[in-house]
């Protein structure tokens, strides 16, 4: 959406999982045992972000993806949606996140957050490289290109919580140049003449 172009929503890109796989083999981030809400939040200190109330959290689902410890991933929302230690969010994630689950009764959505990253703007883009919330793509070829594969990931069935969106996508690389050209004119041009 123009101006900023963004939707304000949260995705799962498939960086993650990406990043996950990358670190522990083929198909471990779909594999991964990720608590529900009941656990989470019994067992707060093992799984989530730490905290001022909760200091010795491990942050575990909040950590990047460490090679030979499969215990770390990002999972990204998951960390944040219904956390009780980050109140003021809440009332709009829950929003937002109810809006397109189709039973947001089942844990509150919370399986549907896991791997999810806010959308960023794409004006003045070509600005704020490295891109992704990891910041592993270092041009917009790159991030183009991650979109071709995880899209078809999605349609697969092989990209865990894939974003409805992806199902559609039909991008190849003759369409690479294309959206690379576009993502590089949302930059402004800020003449200091």
């Amino acid at each position: 959406m123009a101006p900023n172009f963004t939707d304000f929503r949260f995705h799962n890109t498939g960086v993650s999982q990406a990043e996950y796989d990358g670190a522990n083999g083929q198909g471990a981030f779909a594999a991964l045992a990720v608590p529900a809400l009941a656990d989470r939040t019994a067992h707060f200190n093992q799984y989530m972000p730490a905290s001022a109330n909760h200091p010795n959290a491990t942050e575990r689902f909040r950590h990047p993806a460490v090679r030979g410890n499969p215990i770390y991933a990002d999972l990204g929302l998951w960390n944040v949606y219904l956390n009780p230690d980050i109140p003021n969010p809440q009332a709009s994630l829950s929003t937002v996140v109810c809006a397109i689950v189709p039973n947001c009764a089942v844990d509150q959505g919370l399986a549907t957050t896991i791997a999810q990253f806010k959308t960023p703007m794409l004006r003045d883009l070509e600005d704020s490289a490295p891109y992704f919330h990891n910041g592993s793509a270092a041009k917009f070829t790159d991030v183009v290109e991650f979109y071709i594969k995880s899209s078809q990931l999605a349609r697969q069935g092989a990209l865990r919580n894939a974003p409805p969106e992806f199902q559609g996508m039909s991008l190849g690389e003759k369409d690479v140049a294309a959206l690379v050209a576009f993502l590089a004119s949302l930059t402004e041009d800020y003449d200091d003449a």
